[in-house]
């Protein structure tokens, strides 16, 4: 049974699975909930897998454009994206939800002279 105790100076959270009891203040309430509810507590989080320049990579879905270039390290780069042979543009990123079997194609702009 997994079982997960976050405490702070004024308030507590326990969570076993199927009961979560919260004490602010010297108060005590127990809420049921089920895994889904806290999924960063889940056993098994589900994983997509990703071809980025033809590299295979997994993730912890859900996954949006955004957040892979954030995990990838180009936050702030200039990127062009391309998923399942499609350009996506930019202003898109945070609402393009990646699935399991995407393929993406990354390319960084590279200044020099």
């Amino acid at each position: 049974m997994l079982a997960t105790h976050v405490k702070s100076r004024h308030s507590r959270l326990w969570f076993d699975g199927r009961t979560a009891a919260f004490q602010p203040a010297g108060e005590v309430r127990f809420l049921h909930y089920s895994r889904s509810t806290f999924p960063q507590l889940s056993a098994q989080s589900k994983v997509i897998t990703l071809s980025i320049n033809g590299e295979t990579r997994r993730f912890t879905a859900p996954l949006n454009v955004a957040e892979l270039v954030d995990q990838l390290a180009y936050t702030g780069k200039r990127i062009a994206l391309e998923r399942n042979g499609e350009i996506v543009p930019r202003s898109t990123f945070a609402t393009q939800q990646l699935a399991d079997g995407d393929q993406l194609e990354v390319v960084v702009a590279v200044g020099g002279g």
